[in-house]
C-alpha cells in the first residue's frame, strides 16, 4: 500500500510505504509501515511493526493489555527479537520531534509573508519585540504537539462517573415548550392529513360503482 511501491527511484521514495500481511478481518493482522516518512521526514528510517488482535477465533486474555510486549513477542518468529529491541519512550521522542519540525516548516511557509511584512513595517523593533506584538494570551497547543497526545497522564478528560448529572435547561423564554407543542401540531396534522387522503382514496375507488350496487 503506497504510491512509493511504484517508485522505481529510491530518491522519490517519501511518503513511506506500507505492507500488510493477513486480513482485516482475520484474528491476527500485522501492518509493517515507514512511519517517519508518514509524519514528514523524507529521509528518515523510522519504521513501526504493529499486529492487531481481534476475538474472531482466538480468546484474547486480558494480559495482553498489562504485558503486551510478551504476547507481540510471540505472535511470530521475527517478533521475539523486536520485543527485545523494543522501546516505547524512545518512540515517542521520535515522533515528536519529527512533528516539531513538520510544525516549524508550516510555520515558515504559512507564517514567512507575515513575518517579513512586520518587520517591513516595524525596522525599529528587534525579533523580541516582534515576537511580543503576536504572542497570543493563551497558552493553548497545537492537538499534534500537545503533551496529552504523547502522555496519557495530560489528559483532561473527565470520567463519565464524574460528569455531573444531567440538568433540564431553564428557558426563561419557553420557547423549548413552543416547539416542542409546535411538534405535537405537525404530527397531529400529519395525520388529519393522511386520513383525509385515505378517504380521498376511497372515494375514487367507489365512485363510479352502480347505485345498486352500493
Amino acid at each position: 500500500m503506497g504510491s512509493d511501491w511504484e517508485e522505481d527511484d529510491e530518491a522519490k521514495m517519501t511518503k513511506g510505504k506500507t505492507y500488510g500481511i493477513g486480513s482485516r478481518e482475520s484474528s491476527k493482522y500485522v501492518r509493517v509501515y515507514e512511519k517517519g516518512k508518514q509524519l514528514g521526514d523524507k529521509t528518515s528510517t523510522w519504521t513501526r511493526f504493529e499486529i492487531e488482535f481481534k476475538a474472531k477465533d482466538i480468546v484474547i486474555p486480558f494480559e495482553v493489555l498489562q504485558n503486551p510486549g510478551e504476547y507481540f513477542g510471540g505472535a511470530y518468529p521475527i517478533c521475539e527479537r523486536f520485543a527485545q529491541k523494543a522501546t516505547r519512550i524512545h518512540a515517542v521522542k521520535e515522533d515528536k520531534v519529527i512533528s516539531a519540525d513538520r510544525y516549524l516548516e508550516w510555520v515558515k511557509k504559512q507564517f514567512g509573508r507575515a513575518a517579513n511584512g512586520l518587520k517591513f513595517i516595524f525596522p525599529e523593533l528587534d525579533k523580541a519585540k516582534l515576537f511580543e506584538l503576536i504572542e497570543p494570551s493563551h497558552h493553548k497547543l497545537p492537538k499534534s504537539l500537545a503533551p496529552e497526545a504523547y502522555d496519557c497522564a495530560f489528559l483532561k478528560a473527565q470520567a463519565i462517573h464524574e460528569q455531573p448529572a444531567f440538568k433540564p435547561y431553564k428557558d426563561p423564554y419557553y420557547m423549548y415548550e413552543y416547539y416542542e407543542n409546535l411538534e405535537k401540531q405537525l404530527e397531529q396534522q400529519k395525520h388529519v392529513n393522511n386520513e383525509e387522503s385515505y378517504n380521498n382514496f376511497i372515494y375514487d375507488k367507489f365512485a363510479r360503482l352502480p347505485i345498486s350496487w352500493a
